[in-house]
């Protein structure tokens, strides 16, 4: 997702709606024409473009020095001119509440993570071996132990279920530190908010939930998969000025 010079980490949940983080757009909210996502972005082509035409965030979100009640609101919802969720397909989304995500969360390998590091920021990356280590901000945040970086801001937490993947968080933040494995500005603990937090403006948008399995614990959206095989095509952006 390119906001002006910058890029950030961003998923297709619905046909048009990308989610991300709040720190990503605040600096273009009043302009979301200015933003651009990318579906199925990999090195220099990709799947389908659209611009933004809204943006929903939390309103309790401000973007003054980052903190974990910063972070806590740190979310956002870009709604696409184009509906390229249907070219692209989507992945669903889901939430449970914080004592049942934390259980889940405890062994290594359960959740997985992906963005665009600034490292390698035209190549999608997954971490694999993602573990929840416990909630801050009165349980408004998860910490996880996953290797991220600049340019994952905005990425999803996800949870294999079934035959897909769900998004139950996205990444905000890193918790700073430094050690001999570690590359610069890279960080082993990270902050993520639950789909909790966002669940409301879900519903509200369109894009609700609904119970999933048996057990009742898990609630949320399936994804689609795309209605034909996608093809990647190289970028060809404009600005409003230079159209």
């Amino acid at each position: 997702m390119l906001g002006g010079r910058y890029s950030c980490t961003g998923t297709l949940i619905a046909e048009r709606y990308v989610l991300t983080a709040a720190h990503c757009v605040f600096p273009v909210r009043n302009f979301p024409e200015e933003i651009n996502f990318l579906g199925g972005y990999e090195q220099e082509r990709y799947v389908a473009h659209s611009r933004a035409k809204k943006l929903h965030m939390s309103k309790a979100f401000r973007n003054p020095r980052p903190s974990p009640e910063v972070f806590a609101n740190d979310w956002a919802l870009v709604e696409l001119e184009k509906p390229i969720g249907r070219e692209t397909g989507y992945l669903g989304w889901a939430y449970f509440d914080a004592g049942v995500l934390e259980k889940m969360g405890s062994g290594t390998g359960v959740f997985k993570v992906s963005g665009y590091r600034r490292d390698r920021r035209f190549v999608q990356t997954v971490d694999h071996q993602c573990r929840i280590t416990g909630f801050t901000a009165d349980g408004k945040l998860i910490m996880h132990r996953c290797p991220i970086t600049g340019g994952d801001s905005g990425g999803p937490v996800l949870l294999p279920y079934k035959n897909e993947l769900l998004v139950v968080g996205v990444d905000v933040g890193v918790k700073a530190q430094r050690g001999p494995h570690l590359k610069r500005g890279e960080a082993r603990e990270g902050y993520a908010v639950p789909s909790a937090a966002f669940r409301d403006k879900l519903t509200g948008l369109g894009i609700g939930g609904a119970p999933m399995g048996p057990s009742g614990n898990l609630t949320g959206r399936a994804g689609n998969a795309p209605l034909s095989p996608p093809r990647r095509q190289k970028p060809r952006l404009t600005t409003p000025s230079s159209r």
